[in-house]
C-alpha cells in the first residue's frame, strides 16, 4: 500500500495519466477523421497515435498501418491526397466532393463534442451529481501549486471539517476562520478517504495580494444523486452545450484582446500547463473531476481544431470554402506548403506557450487559478 500511495503522488503517475487522457481525446478525434474517410471510400494508409518519428508498427489491417509514435501529444490519419495532391487517384482525399472533405473534416471535431456527452452522462450515472441536501463538509476543488496548502499534502476532494477544533460547516466560516489567523499556522481536520487527519498549514501572501491565503479554492460539499440514463443524458447534452458556448467566448474574447493588443496575459496552457492541470486532477482520485475534466479537455480539443489556422482542421476547411467561392482548386503544391508554414508556426507557439508554462511551475502558481 505504502508503494501504490507513492506512486499515485510521483511524477511517474502525473505522466502516465496524461498520456492516457490525452491519448484517449485524441484517439476519439482521429478515429472520426478515420472512419468518415473509410466511408467515404478514401484510401489511409496510417492511423498514427502520437507524432513521428515512428516507435513501432502495432499491426497493419487491410490497406493500413497502425503506428505508435514516439511523441505522445497526438495523432494523425494520413490518408492519400489529404493536401490536394493525386487528384486523379479517385480513392485520393483531394478527389472526393466538397461535401465528403468537409465531412471527413468536420468529424474528428464533432466527435470531440460528443464524447463530453458521453462523459457527463457516465459521471452522473455512476458517481452522481452534487444535487442533494449540503452535507456539512467543505470540499477542496483545487490546489495551488507550491501554496500552504499544497506543501501541507490538501489535495483536490479534500473535506475540511474542523479548523483549529472549530466545526466549520461554510465556505464564508472558513474563509473568517483564515483570516482571524493572519500568517499564522492553522491546525485542520480533514476528510480523506473516509478518514479524519490532522494537517497543519500556515497562510501566506501569495501572488502580492493583500491578505495571506493557504491557496485554494472550496465549495460547500452537496450529497452525490445518481440520474437515471435520461436524466444522465440531458445532464451530458446541458452542459456539453454549455462548455460549448463558454470556450468558443473565450476563445472569441482572446482573439479579440490579442488582435487589438488588449492582452497582456494570454490566458493559455501548453503541454506543460495541461501535464500540470492533469496531474493535479488524476491526484484526486475523483472520478467525476476527471471526467469533468476530460470533457472540458474535448471541447477545448474540437474548437482549437476548427480555427481557421492552415494545418487544422479548420484551415484545410477554409481552403475548401476558398475553392467553393472561386469555382477552382488552389493548386496542391501551394495548399501544400500553407499547411506547412501553418504547421511551424503552431509549433513555434507551442514552444512559447511551453516557456510560459515552465516559467508559471517554477514559480509554483497553478494554471487553475
Amino acid at each position: 500500500m505504502p508503494d501504490i500511495l507513492a506512486f499515485l503522488s510521483s511524477g511517474a503517475f502525473k505522466i502516465v495519466a496524461f498520456i492516457l487522457i490525452l491519448g484517449v481525446l485524441v484517439f476519439v478525434h482521429e478515429l472520426g477523421h478515420f472512419a468518415v474517410a473509410k466511408w467515404a471510400g478514401i484510401k489511409v494508409e496510417e492511423f498514427g497515435f502520437g507524432f513521428p518519428p515512428k516507435m513501432l508498427t502495432l499491426f497493419k489491417k487491410g490497406e493500413t498501418e497502425y503506428t505508435l509514435n514516439w511523441l505522445p501529444l497526438g495523432g494523425f490519419v494520413r490518408m492519400v491526397g489529404e493536401n490536394g495532391e493525386e487528384e486523379a487517384d479517385p480513392r485520393s482525399f483531394a478527389a472526393k466532393s466538397k461535401s465528403w472533405r468537409v465531412g471527413v473534416l468536420l468529424a474528428g471535431p464533432i466527435m470531440n463534442l460528443l464524447l463530453p456527452i458521453l462523459l457527463f452522462a457516465g459521471g452522473a450515472m455512476a458517481v452522481g451529481v452534487p444535487d442533494g441536501p449540503p452535507t456539512g463538509l467543505i470540499e477542496v476543488l483545487m490546489v495551488e501549486d507550491n501554496a500552504p496548502a499544497d506543501q501541507a499534502g490538501l489535495r483536490i476532494g479534500d473535506q475540511i471539517a474542523f479548523v483549529a477544533n472549530q466545526r466549520v460547516t461554510d465556505v464564508n466560516q472558513l474563509t473568517a476562520l483564515v483570516q482571524q489567523f493572519g500568517d499564522q499556522e492553522i491546525p485542520l481536520a480533514v476528510e480523506r478517504g473516509g478518514e479524519l487527519m490532522d494537517i497543519s498549514v500556515t497562510p501566506r501572501l501569495l501572488n502580492e495580494e493583500a491578505l495571506p491565503r493557504i491557496g485554494v479554492q472550496v465549495a460547500n460539499q452537496r450529497e452525490m444523486v445518481r440520474y437515471n440514463p435520461l436524466q444522465a443524458v440531458d445532464f451530458g447534452l446541458r452542459n456539453t452545450w454549455a462548455l460549448t458556448t463558454g470556450i468558443s467566448g473565450a476563445f472569441a474574447s482572446l482573439i479579440r484582446d490579442v488582435a487589438t493588443g488588449q492582452s497582456e496575459d494570454v490566458p493559455v496552457a501548453g503541454p506543460v500547463g495541461i501535464f500540470q492541470v492533469t496531474g493535479e486532477v488524476a491526484q484526486s482520485g475523483q472520478l467525476d473531476y476527471i471526467l469533468n475534466f476530460m470533457a472540458l479537455l474535448s471541447v477545448n480539443l474540437a474548437i482549437f481544431n476548427l480555427l481557421p489556422i492552415p494545418g487544422l482542421d479548420g484551415g484545410r476547411l477554409l481552403f475548401i470554402i476558398v475553392e467553393a467561392l472561386r469555382g477552382k482548386r488552389i493548386s496542391p503544391e501551394r495548399e501544400g506548403l500553407v499547411h506547412l508554414l501553418g504547421i511551424a508556426l503552431l509549433l513555434g507557439l507551442m514552444v512559447l506557450v511551453t516557456v510560459f508554462d515552465v516559467q508559471r511551475l517554477l514559480s509554483g502558481a497553478s494554471i487553475l487559478q
